[in-house]
């Protein structure tokens, strides 16, 4: 569980995308807090961190779908985030595109990680998020 307040979370990026988590874990993140920072985000290059870059890019989608404010503290600004593979065709099992899928999507990432800092994404979803109880079981 994170440093959290009532509906206010801070994650470590190891422990929200280096462990096995998915869209669905995301998404009940993100109905239960409507304010996320993430710590310690690194640059990805696909031969070393797809899986980790996959799951990072999958939370943004989550958390930009459902209205969330997101602070990241990244190595670098958005835009300087994926790092091209030094040696192409070298990446896990992607030796066919050389990672072409990830880089588009995380040009998505990139595009929504931007919006999110600006200030009509902050007022427009200032009250479109509505965090929702936590589940018992």
């Amino acid at each position: 569980m994170p440093r959290s307040t009532e509906h206010v979370a801070w994650f470590e990026f190891e422990d929200l995308c280096e462990a096995a988590l998915g869209a669905a874990e995301y998404l009940s993140l993100t109905r239960r807090y409507h304010t996320v920072f993430v710590h310690n985000v690194p640059r990805f290059v696909i031969s070393r961190n797809r899986n980790e870059m996959r799951r990072f890019i999958t939370f943004v989608d989550v958390a930009y779908e459902n209205h969330v404010k997101l602070f990241v503290a990244a190595a670098a600004p958005p835009m300087a985030l994926y790092v091209p593979d030094p040696q192409p065709g070298s990446s896990k099992g992607a030796a066919v595109f050389a990672g072409e899928e990830e880089h588009f999507a995380f040009d998505r990432t990139v595009s929504r990680l931007i919006e999110m800092q600006s200030e009509a994404y902050l007022q427009r979803h200032a009250s479109a998020h509505q965090p929702q109880p936590v589940e018992q079981v």
